[in-house]
């Protein structure tokens, strides 16, 4: 795979919707990892406490990291996008409260779904619990919470707004 394939879009770079599409056709995973403020601005200053507030304000606005959802390599499960703390998930979220192997993504056509994988700590869409091993559908745009982490599936127009949105 090209460094190309593997790159994930930081901007809309100027170009409208159906020309971001076409550039990058590929689904991300939009992942809002908890911050730990506290732990940075603990023995700060006021002023020090305010600037670091400040920032985090910025970063949770423009929020999160992208992950190019695809196969990695070496990964057994070929029908499923495995996400947890392990290295060897196809998206690796490294949050305690995230479980080694805590749910899947898979695809019928154009259609996702999600699994919880047995986590410790639970799989949410819109507040409800998902049953273990039991997949639920997953509507672009809307967020996922494994444990204390977001995760939202963009692609498309959904990743272009999102992108418009935060960083322009």
């Amino acid at each position: 795979m090209s460094e190309i394939e593997d790159y994930v879009p930081e901007s809309t770079l100027g170009l409208d919707s159906a020309a971001f599409y076409l550039r990058y056709p590929h689904p991300v995973l939009f992942v809002e990892e908890p911050g730990s403020a506290s732990e940075t601005t603990e023995f700060m200053t006021l002023a020090g406490h305010q600037q670091a507030s400040n920032v985090a304000a910025a970063a949770a606005k423009q929020g999160g990291r992208l992950i190019r959802i695809r196969k990695r390599g070496g990964n057994p499960f070929a029908m499923m996008i495995t996400i947890g703390r392990a290295l060897n998930n196809d998206i690796h979220i490294p949050g305690k409260d995230i479980s080694k192997f805590h749910a899947f993504l898979s695809r019928s056509g154009s259609d996702w779904q999600i699994t919880d994988a047995g986590s410790t700590n639970g799989t949410f869409i819109a507040g409800e619990q998902l049953p273990l091993r039991s997949a639920r559908p997953v509507e672009l745009g809307v967020p996922i919470v494994l444990g204390s982490t977001q995760v939202t599936l963009l692609e498309g127009d959904h990743l272009y707004q999102h992108l418009a949105r935060t960083v322009g």
